[in-house]
């Protein structure tokens, strides 16, 4: 058998970090729109945090009598290095999704700053 990952469940480390982002790299001209911008980011983000982690927190490979040590760990080796590219991916593709939020969401802000 061969331990393939285990998944870190940080969800809350992932919003720290994303919200620290937001507090020192957003800036807008009118403070009006920038506090009600950041404060629709903060929302968003504590919704959506981040790209979820798998139900099963790992994934054990149990091989035949046949497939030698050396053989079980290449295999083991090759997923898991696929299971963290993927997971990578996912959550670079979170964070683009992310920022087009943000994105819109300074639209929204000003939109709402200009009807008063």
């Amino acid at each position: 058998m061969a331990e393939i990952i285990n998944f870190p469940n940080t969800p809350e480390a992932k919003v720290r970090e994303l919200e620290k982002i937001l507090t020192e790299k957003m800036y807008h001209p009118n403070s009006k729109v920038l506090e009600s911008w950041k404060e629709m980011a903060k929302l968003s983000l504590r919704k959506h945090s981040g790209s979820p982690n798998p139900s099963k927190s790992s994934l054990s490979l149990n091989f035949p009598p046949c497939v030698s040590e050396l053989e079980a760990n290449e295999v083991a080796s090759t997923v898991k290095e696929f299971i963290e590219s993927y997971a990578k991916d996912v959550e670079k593709e979170f964070l683009e999704m992310f920022k087009e939020i943000i994105i819109l969401q300074k639209t929204v802000a000003e939109c709402n700053e200009n009807k008063t």
